[in-house]
């Protein structure tokens, strides 16, 4: 008897962990008053997760006057 091949769901919600992404970001630049991202792949995923909590328009850049990565409102 042949066995029948199972369709796996595909689910909308990204892979990464996003509670991750919000204990990780705790410290806030004194220039700026934003929060501090501690690297580039860290800043983008918050950006994912606040467009999958929120619908947030967001990117990630790195602030020339401090160095840290910040998230912006003109993704």
């Amino acid at each position: 008897m042949a066995r029948r091949a199972r369709r796996q769901r595909r689910s909308r919600r990204p892979k990464y962990n996003h509670r991750d992404y919000q204990t990780i970001a705790v410290k806030r630049c004194e220039s700026t008053g934003k929060i501090i991202y501690p690297s580039a792949a860290v800043a983008e995923g918050a950006a994912k997760q606040a467009y999958w909590d929120h619908g947030a328009d967001v990117g990630a850049y790195e602030d020339p006057e401090c160095g840290h990565w910040h998230l912006t409102r003109n993704g």
